[in-house]
């Protein structure tokens, strides 16, 4: 009985933030690059709730899925992945550049809906909470946060590839240059647009 009203008081307790109306509308949009497959098609599906054993979060939050293929002709026809496509592929190999146009392209398609924010995973990535879990986050943190957790060249997760293929940029200091997993961040509507708005040359 005392938990539970400690844990009531500090529910009263606790800060609101300014964004964390539940009617405030959140639309994820969850861009995945692949080679020709995703393996985990299921889990997403009954992630987002297209399944019937789909969780229903009747908390004005939903997801969506967008998809880039590197070899999109591999992909089967008439499949689930081939109808969330996007309509272009870089062919990218193992850590190149152009993984990061397809992600720039994903999040170009993303933006063209209502989605609030963008969320990029890998072909192997699988969600480890709720839908609606999610949003409560995004709500409690505030509607136009972003979540990364990049790392620099003095941290313990920064390997030997690192130092020698992303930390050392001709012209440009190491201790200016951060790296984020792009299959561990989420990216508000806000900060995504300010991305693709940067210039190119």
């Amino acid at each position: 009985t005392q938990l539970k009203s400690s844990l009531k008081h500090s529910r009263r307790k606790r800060p609101i933030s300014p964004h964390g109306n539940k009617d405030v509308p959140i639309h994820v949009a969850v861009c995945a690059c692949i080679l020709s497959k995703l393996p985990h098609e299921m889990i997403w599906r009954c992630w987002m709730g297209e399944t019937d054993d789909g969780l229903k979060t009747g908390t004005n939050i939903k997801a969506s899925m967008l998809i880039h293929a590197k070899t999109p002709s591999a992909v089967a026809n008439e499949s689930w992945t081939k109808s969330h496509l996007i309509p272009v592929t870089h062919n990218p190999d193992w850590n190149d550049i152009r993984i990061v146009q397809a992600m720039l392209s994903l999040a170009t398609y993303a933006l063209k809906s209502d989605a609030t924010h963008v969320m990029f995973v890998t072909e192997s990535c699988i969600p480890i909470s709720t839908l609606e879990a999610l949003g409560e986050e995004i709500r409690k943190q505030g509607i136009e946060k972003s979540f990364v957790n990049p790392y620099g060249e003095n941290s313990s997760r920064c390997t030997r590839f690192d130092e020698h293929a992303c930390f050392n940029v001709p012209n440009l200091p190491n201790s200016s240059i951060q790296k984020n997993l792009p299959g561990w961040c989420l990216l508000s509507r806000k900060h995504m647009q300010a991305i693709l708005d940067m210039p190119t040359n």
